[in-house]
């Protein structure tokens, strides 16, 4: 599937989303920085994944980023976008942030 890595994220009432960067600079949050943060990160019960799973989640936060920078979208399997899925919750545990990410994931839902 398609997955628009590019796209910005907005809040519950439609209102872009942005978030100081590491230099204090306001920054859009797209999906792809979402799930490259996700997929990069350590989250609860990663020393019990194996390095060839935690691999393939550096190659596809790899493949996002590519996306990102030439503005387009996305291909991803439907095993990648559970993938996501499980590591967006696990990483942004506040809804708010979990829900925009999950709706771009799986728009039909």
């Amino acid at each position: 599937m398609n997955v628009p890595v590019s796209k910005q994220l907005t809040d519950i009432s439609g209102k872009p989303m942005s978030i100081p960067d590491e230099t204090g600079h306001v920054v859009d949050v797209t999906l792809g920085g979402a799930l490259i943060k996700a997929l990069v990160s350590n989250v609860s019960g990663d020393s019990k994944v194996a390095a060839e799973d935690r691999f393939k989640r550096y190659k596809l936060a790899q493949r996002i980023q590519a996306a990102v920078d030439n503005c387009e979208d996305c291909q991803m399997t439907a095993e990648e976008v559970v993938l996501c899925k499980q590591l967006t919750a696990l990483a942004y545990t506040a809804p708010g942030l979990m829900g925009p990410i999950w709706e771009l994931l799986e728009p039909a839902n």
